[in-house]
């Protein structure tokens, strides 16, 4: 009597998935410069890590340019071998990683820079060339400041913290809320400064609380 068998043949993984990709996949492009990168009339769209943007100055011979986290509005595109951009484009300063871009149809839509130590500096995003999303800065690699935009503009609510031991002012910690691009409601800072409990240093020690009214909201203390 003959025994029946069954057969398993494994599934080629090209059979599992779609051989084809989105067109904005197969578009996207491994990273480049940031020196490739032009506007669509022709200019260096970077210089290292600083943009070309409305607010830069020219005088005929030179431009002087800011940081994308300047700006809440970049109004050229990117051009890349006569195209719109989509794709990274990145910078190096002896090796580390000082900045990284990313840019769909010529857009940008998110910023990542460093310090030249590379430690963090700023994490920024954009929607339409507008600011929109949440916004980072850095103090050599500690947070320092979050907030968040949109279209442009803050909203909601910020955070900021500085730590300023090292030239001798202490911490200095602020919040508060962004309606349409102006602070509306309270403001709360709060400083503290080196003491000393026991014979041991100790940063904690409340100096003041200070509290600030925008619109016609009560004001309440931490």
């Amino acid at each position: 009597m003959k025994k029946s068998m069954l057969l398993v043949l494994p599934l080629s993984p090209i059979l599992l998935f779609p051989q084809k990709m989105s067109e904005e996949a197969q578009e996207f492009k491994d990273a480049i410069d940031v020196s490739e990168l032009f506007t669509e009339h022709g200019k260096s769209l970077f210089s290292g890590n600083m943009i070309l943007s409305d607010k830069t100055f020219c005088n005929g011979r030179m431009c002087i340019r800011y940081n994308v986290s300047y700006f809440d509005t970049l109004i050229f595109k990117a051009i890349y071998e006569g195209k719109l951009f989509t794709g990274i484009a990145q910078n190096f300063e002896n090796d580390t990683l000082v900045g990284r871009f990313t840019f769909i149809d010529g857009e940008m839509n998110q910023s990542f820079t460093t310090y030249k130590d590379g430690s963090n500096y700023s994490f920024d995003n954009f929607k339409n060339i507008l600011r929109d999303g949440e916004d980072l800065l850095y103090w050599y690699g500690k947070l320092t400041r979050k907030q968040s935009y949109k279209n442009g503009v803050a909203q909601g609510p910020y955070f900021s913290f500085k730590d300023w031991l090292d030239f001798g002012y202490g911490y200095l910690r602020v919040h508060g809320q962004y309606k349409d691009g102006k602070k509306d409601g309270a403001e709360i800072a709060a400083k503290t400064v080196q003491g000393w409990i026991n014979s041991k240093p100790h940063h904690e020690l409340l100096l003041y609380n200070c509290c600030f009214i925008y619109a016609s909201t009560s004001c309440g203390l931490m």
